[in-house]
């Protein structure tokens, strides 16, 4: 239909180096005369609702210095105060821009409940573990070989206005409708803005297959999720903005782009639970689920971000506890003890010299398994790393996530400065009970 209209492409999310990492100049694409969408800036972006007396800003990209050059940027269009700064989710490339939207004019910071508290589990409690090492990984540039520790050049404003189930805001005449819409994270929201049938989704939708999990995080609230989306499919607007990625607009390709969205993610759930009933171990299932061709083909659906295997994961992860019905996994023992066995009977140069003829014939995912064996236990061992260096370097280029590449490319850069001497990794000596006991 004429009338449909997607804001721009989604070629940044299929890039490797950051997921959703901006690409080139930022833009700003119009929604409504009222209503803006700041992309690229940063991996997150910013919304701009415009009234006759001020403005709402939905979302804040992460850091001053991008939030900078958003706010110019749509302060280009048309410079007004902020009223007020809503966050959709605690993630920080949505909360960690907002100090340069803030005016005197500003009237308060507006969030869920639950995201201070989850901001402080991310930031505090978690933030060696997430933020000094998993984050650098996930960007491709680990910090065991000099890779950027993953900060940020401005504090978090926390929000001075919270919620539990919904909230109404009114400015110059424009309504805004927030309810809470659990999915990415369990302090998500929605902004509806009835007036000019605008959702504004944040990363409750994306043009990729969603992040259910990554290897890194826990799961998401999946059935929330779901829930979610069929509030938006019930709210039926005519423009979908989204907080990554381009805007929609025409009421029958949003309602189109969300049904099969939530269909998709639906079926991994159905799909994984069946193969739960069934007996069967996390690590089969997460091979043999695949979309229907009729959802794989859609181009939002597209592995880019999230994947099917990682969203089976975290359904098993979301509905099962972490025994898989093997007794040795009750108490089991650290995986360098075990494999110290196991290379006590197949020698370890044996076994990395077959790692490196599986990953030649082109089996790169037994060739990381073997070459793991050999590193738990003999971590600078040389065949090994070589092994694990090209069996990475070959997923990265077979591979379609963003994230996926760039663990892949961590794992690689990894082996390679052992390889060279640049990292000297830990030995790790195989140790029994006895010897722990002495």
């Amino acid at each position: 239909m004429a009338d449909e209209t997607v804001a721009g492409d989604a070629t940044e999310l299929s890039q490797p180096g950051g997921s959703f990492a901006a690409r080139g100049p930022g833009v700003v694409d119009e929604v409504t005369p009222e209503v803006h969408l700041a992309r690229n800036f940063h991996m997150g972006s910013v919304i701009r609702l415009t009234t006759p007396d001020g403005g709402v800003v939905i979302d804040t990209t992460g850091g001053a210095r991008n939030a900078t050059a958003a706010r110019d940027a749509l302060w280009a269009q048309d410079p007004v105060d902020t009223r007020y700064v809503i966050y959709t989710h605690c993630h920080n490339d949505h909360v960690r821009g907002a100090e340069p939207f803030l005016s005197d004019r500003t009237e308060a910071i507006v969030a869920h409940e639950l995201l201070e508290p989850l901001q402080d589990r991310d930031m505090r409690c978690l933030g060696n573990f997430l933020y000094g090492r998993l984050k650098s990984h996930q960007l491709g540039s680990p910090v065991e070989v000099g890779g950027t520790h993953y900060g940020h050049e401005s504090p978090f404003v926390a929000p001075s206005l919270t919620f539990r189930h919904d909230l109404d805001i009114e400015v110059g005449g424009q309504r805004l409708h927030l309810e809470h819409t659990e999915g990415e994270t369990r302090d998500h929201l929605l902004v509806w803005m009835p007036d000019l049938s605008v959702l504004c989704c944040g990363d409750l939708y994306y043009p990729a297959f969603p992040n259910l999990s990554s290897p890194g995080v826990g799961p998401r609230p999946i059935q929330g999720w779901i829930r979610s989306l069929d509030r938006f499919l019930e709210i039926d607007p005519v423009h979908l903005v989204p907080s990554h990625g381009p805007s929609l607009s025409g009421r029958e390709l949003v309602r189109d782009t969300l049904t099969a969205y939530r269909d998709a993610i639906a079926y991994v759930w159905d799909e994984s639970l069946r193969c739960i009933d069934a007996g069967l171990p996390v690590q089969e299932t997460a091979r043999q689920v695949h979309l229907p061709p009729s959802l794989a083909q859609r181009p939002f659906l597209q592995e880019l971000y999230g994947t099917v295997s990682w969203g089976v994961r975290a359904v098993y992860a979301n509905l099962t506890g972490w025994y898989d019905g093997d007794p040795a996994s009750l108490n089991s023992l650290p995986r360098s003890v075990v494999n110290g066995e196991l290379l006590a009977l197949a020698d370890p140069d044996r076994l990395a010299i077959r790692a490196a003829e599986v990953q030649a014939a082109g089996d790169d995912q037994l060739a990381l398994e073997l070459s793991s064996i050999v590193l738990s236990v003999h971590p600078a061992h040389p065949v090994a790393n070589r092994a694990k260096a090209d069996a990475c370097r070959r997923l990265i280029e077979t591979s379609t996530s963003a994230n996926e590449k760039n663990f892949y490319l961590s794992g690689a850069l990894i082996a390679e400065a052992v390889l060279d001497g640049r990292l000297h990794p830990h030995r790790q000596a195989a140790r029994t009970e006895s010897d722990s006991a002495s």
